[in-house]
């Protein structure tokens, strides 16, 4: 076995790859060039330099049109076999930093080439939508994203499709979180687009509220969804089906069920048969089944295509749930006297100044909905982050060219509050309640 190893890596590095067709236009000639990464002797460790190198010297010396041609044949590959061919490459990269800048280094720039031709070839066939936005509204002020108006992009953006009167998605209850509809009124394209936008929102760090409840993101980690987010999306049905198993029978006389508009049979001809004492928890079980997974089979399916033509499923498999969803959505655990205690002052603003005094007494007596829309001003999204309160702190500035004409302004990016000097509690009340009612875009008008 050790000879015939050895006679092989000899043929390899003496014969075969010195012999490679360099300037071939047929394809069955190039076909060597994804024959020899299939060959286990290519990734053994000491085999790794020597052999791997020289066959990126040997690509990068092909004619161009040898070159173009080698390209579409690893278009042609599988994703897996793609992968493994960018492995080969990478790995002989890396074993190389430790020893970046010393003498023992080798000139990895083959190598690098070759995973650039690699790179364009994935994109063209894979294309990556993970990447961090800029955005720039049109008809206001130019400048650097530095995360602010990206967020109030999502933060449109989802407004505009999560309403009911988009038709994308439907609510069981005004107060109820969103669904997918058993029949949409719009072409199932726009759920997988509607993934890619989740998804680049979670990507880019995004706290945008989209109302889905936790069975989406059981879904997505490939858990069922239960009875409990039966009775998170439906008010009605919640109210109805906790500790009432024993009664189910004279709730619900046949496996049929009112959903979303419509009767449905939860089995064949559901519609005359009875559910029984036997048959109570078998029908809770399909009427669950039904809501989150087979009336809606199609447009989920397209939904998660693009949330995970976005993120890495490997990734998302660290996460529970509950905390994949406040980390994409937020959550509601506001805690206003954290707020002020972590509250920053600059220049001549101080926890004394009259003026602050002023404004945390003024914000102290705002209503819930108040304070979520002056969040809304200050950071461009009204729920809070996983890690809670601690990382929402808003820093007070002074403009010293502004009166108390002005009503305050806010820099997003950095949670900046600038806050006029105001003589009474009346003006800054009037000027702050301004504010918060006109708490989007970015310029002033």
């Amino acid at each position: 076995q050790h000879i015939g190893e050895t006679e092989i890596n000899y043929y390899l590095l003496a014969e075969l790859i010195p012999g490679l067709p360099l300037r071939s236009p047929h394809h069955e000639a190039l076909s060597v060039f994804l024959l020899l990464p299939e060959c286990s002797v290519m990734y053994k460790e000491q085999n790794l330099e020597p052999f791997v190198m020289r066959l990126a010297q040997a690509i990068n010396s092909m004619s161009d049109r040898s070159s173009n041609i080698l390209e579409k044949c690893w278009t042609s590959l599988s994703a897996s076999f793609l992968d493994n061919v960018v492995q080969m490459f990478k790995k002989v990269v890396v074993s190389q930093l430790p020893f970046y800048a010393s003498p023992r280094c080798r000139d990895t720039k083959p190598l690098l080439e070759v995973l650039e031709k690699l790179y364009r070839v994935r994109m063209s066939k894979y294309p990556s939508f993970s990447m961090f936005l800029q955005v720039q509204f049109e008809g206001e002020l130019r400048g650097l994203d530095a995360g602010g108006v990206t967020l109030e992009f999502f933060l449109y953006v989802f407004e505009e499709m999560v309403n009911p009167q988009y038709g994308m998605f439907v609510y069981c209850d005004p107060a109820s979180p969103m669904w997918f509809p058993t029949s949409p009124s719009v072409e199932k394209k726009k759920y997988f687009l509607f993934g890619i936008l989740c998804g680049l929102s979670l990507f880019n760090r995004i706290i945008a509220f989209i109302p889905f409840p936790l069975a989406i993101f059981k879904k997505l980690l490939d858990k069922k969804p239960s009875l409990e987010d039966l009775k998170e999306l439906s008010p009605v049905v919640g109210k109805r089906l906790p500790g009432l198993l024993p009664l189910l029978t004279r709730m619900f006389s046949w496996f049929q069920v009112s959903w979303d508009n419509k009767e449905v049979d939860l089995i064949p001809d559901g519609s005359s048969i009875a559910v029984n004492n036997k048959d109570k928890k078998d029908f809770v079980n399909k009427y669950v089944d039904y809501v989150f997974n087979k009336s809606v089979e199609v447009v989920y399916e397209e939904f998660k295509r693009g949330f995970y033509k976005v993120l890495d499923r490997k990734i998302l498999r660290f996460f529970q749930p509950q905390e994949l969803m406040e980390v994409a959505i937020g959550n509601a655990n506001y805690d206003w006297n954290k707020f002020e205690k972590n509250a920053v002052y600059w220049g001549m603003y101080t926890p004394s100044h009259p003026t602050i005094k002023m404004f945390w007494k003024v914000f102290h007596e705002l209503t819930v909905a108040q304070k979520k829309g002056f969040l809304l001003f200050l950071t461009g999204s009204d729920r809070i982050p996983v890690m809670g309160m601690d990382c929402i702190k808003i820093k007070f500035n002074q403009h010293m060219t502004m009166s108390e004409d002005h009503i305050p302004e806010a820099q997003t990016c950095y949670h900046i509050l600038i806050l006029p000097q105001y003589s009474t509690i009346e003006k800054l009340r009037e000027k702050l309640l301004l504010a918060i009612d006109n708490n989007r875009g970015f310029g002033k008008n």
